[in-house]
């Protein structure tokens, strides 16, 4: 966890703009109220497609510029039931 608060410090957390975003996935981030990488990471693959006009696509440029940052999206239940059995 403490790598994680590491990593939202020094990507800068009210700066998605200076992420590396493509203005759809910031205009997709802004419709939903998403304006820092803090809030972006609590967030999973899931939860993310449920948001209109975000594809697979922008989910994969998401996980790749989180990625960059050393940032990951939250687990969802099934990845977090699968690792624990």
């Amino acid at each position: 966890m403490a790598d994680m608060e590491s990593s939202l410090q020094n990507a800068g957390i009210g700066r998605l703009y200076d992420m590396g975003f493509s203005t759809r996935a910031l205009n997709v981030f802004w419709a939903h109220g998403i304006t820092t990488m803090e809030q972006l990471s609590r967030l999973s693959r899931e939860e993310l497609l449920e948001f209109e006009k975000l594809g697979n696509k922008t989910l994969d440029e998401i996980v790749t510029v989180m990625g960059k940052h050393n940032l990951e999206l939250r687990s969802s239940r099934a990845e977090t039931e699968k690792n624990e059995e």
